[in-house]
């Protein structure tokens, strides 16, 4: 049953606001997809961190942050005239093209955004979306309305980078682009992790061009590395009719090419409905369903240390923090108890739990997948208040006798000294 994404709650940006270059650059949104990964930028499109992408994908899950397509550029074309839809910022300041002079509507639909573009008689729309647990980004593109046939053309970006870093381009650096049945498959160097373009009825054509010093403006902000530059495997291109669609799928899985599009965005939709019901808030508490749905955009998969059956942690933060065990012990209650998500506080606390080392919980897990730290004295001391907090709420006796024997060995650790001599 198809979701009515006006059930979920709405945020809404008009045309004076968009034009309002400077504060809308000040204006992010964030999508994920419950591994770590996520697609985020701002409101018009420009993006002024590094850490800013379509598809910021989670290789190791919820760490190995790998930014796989960085930006896409849309053009619509009309009678022969031509009207670029994005906006970018390069190294010297210098705007181009100012797609953003067409963006008529900014809105969220829960956290999913979709942009209204109006181009002479032609109006278009385009949503975004992730699946949940898998790094797949998908880009809906709608002709709402228009005299004749309209032709789109997409250029998507692709970089292979760790989230953290840039990427340095050079002439001889060719990434590896098959075309395939739908789109192309792109490796950006012999063994790196491919990604698969698909947009089912558009015509691809391969170019290998790179874009050179996009300006990350928050990043010069800061006094760090700020310039990007970006290779384009080839465009997309197809004819569009009023009421027609198309959609664009970046995946890190090759059968994610395939999906029926518009199944995938009502399921999305009606997973955060789902999300927005258990936790049970009052009629007309926009800004409680608009916290619940944040909620869920810090709660990943881990794989658990100790049992085949797969773990749930919390991020700590984004766009740069994975997990860290205090920030997930402090932030649970709020996070998951109060949001009615009983099941995945007990998982999230047994993950912990299994991870466990002379007495202490881990401060933090590296983001390349090595070895958890061990160096916080009061992580594990708020497993103890976590616990009772979700007993309380809960009155699983079960998982306190699964978790006393752990708990009993905290005490004995700490009473001859853990690691650091805490």
């Amino acid at each position: 049953m198809e979701t009515n994404p006006s059930a979920l709650p709405q945020l809404r940006l008009d045309r004076p606001t968009l034009l309002d270059f400077e504060g809308s650059l000040q204006r992010e949104w964030l999508v994920t997809n419950g591994l770590g990964g996520y697609a985020s930028s701002t409101v018009l499109g420009v993006d002024t961190r590094r850490y800013h992408g379509l598809l910021m994908a989670a290789l190791h899950p919820p760490v190995q942050r790998t930014l796989l397509l960085a930006r896409v550029h849309e053009e619509l074309e009309l009678d022969g005239d031509r009207y670029p839809l994005c906006t970018n910022e390069y190294h010297d300041g210098t705007i181009h093209p100012h797609g953003y002079l067409f963006l008529q509507v900014f809105r969220l639909a829960g956290t999913l955004p979709t942009w209204r573009f109006h181009c002479r008689d032609a109006e278009l729309e385009k949503t975004l979306w992730m699946v949940h647990r898998r790094n797949t980004v998908l880009l809906r593109y709608r002709l709402l309305a228009a005299r004749r046939p309209v032709r789109l053309r997409i250029e998507p970006f692709a970089a292979h980078r760790d989230d953290h870093t840039h990427t340095r381009g050079h002439p001889d650096w060719r990434f590896g682009v098959q075309t395939t049945a739908t789109g192309c498959r792109v490796e950006a160097y012999p063994g790196a992790t491919p990604m698969w373009l698909g947009a089912s009825g558009m015509h691809f054509a391969a170019t290998g061009l790179w874009y050179w010093r996009f300006l990350h403006r928050r990043e010069r902000e800061r006094g760090l590395d700020d310039l990007e530059d970006l290779y384009t495997p080839g465009v997309f291109e197809r004819e569009l009719r009023p009421g027609q669609a198309l959609t664009l799928v970046a995946t890190t899985h090759e059968e994610d090419v395939n999906l029926d599009p518009e199944a995938s965005h009502a399921a999305e939709l009606a997973r955060q409905s789902r999300l927005i019901a258990r936790a049970e808030l009052p009629t007309g508490d926009h800004v409680g369903r608009r916290l619940a749905l944040a909620a869920d955009q810090f709660l990943v998969a881990r794989p658990a240390a100790d049992r085949p059956a797969p773990g749930r942690t919390i991020v700590a933060g984004y766009h740069w923090f994975a997990d860290w065990g205090r920030d997930t012990m402090i932030s649970l209650p709020g996070l998951c108890l109060a949001a009615g998500r009983m099941g995945e506080a007990r998982t999230i606390l047994t993950t912990f739990v299994g991870y466990l080392n002379q007495g202490l919980l881990p401060n933090r897990f590296p983001d390349a997948g090595e070895a958890p730290e061990y160096n916080t004295a009061d992580a594990t001391l708020w497993l103890f208040e976590t616990t009772a907090r979700y007993l309380r709420a809960t009155g699983d006796a079960p998982l306190l006798d699964e978790l006393l024997p752990s708990l009993q060995e905290i005490v004995a650790w700490h009473q001859r000294g853990t690691h650091h001599g805490i």
